[in-house]
């Protein structure tokens, strides 16, 4: 399986890109002559929350 892992306005280091890498071939295994486009978007989620709690005071 031909991957290609793009990232915008995110660092994708190679410890990241590995086991998205193996998620995708793995779950995509059996389908793989069907599927002919992949999206998997992330997100740094302490950015996203840094400065607010979880939980309202």
């Amino acid at each position: 399986m031909n991957l290609h892992i793009r990232s915008h306005d995110f660092v994708l280091t190679d410890g990241l890109r590995q086991p998205v890498a193996t998620r995708l071939a793995c779950t995509l295994n059996d389908g793989r002559e069907f599927v002919t486009r992949v999206v998997a978007r992330l997100a740094d989620v302490l950015e996203l929350t840094r400065g607010r709690t979880r939980r309202p005071a």
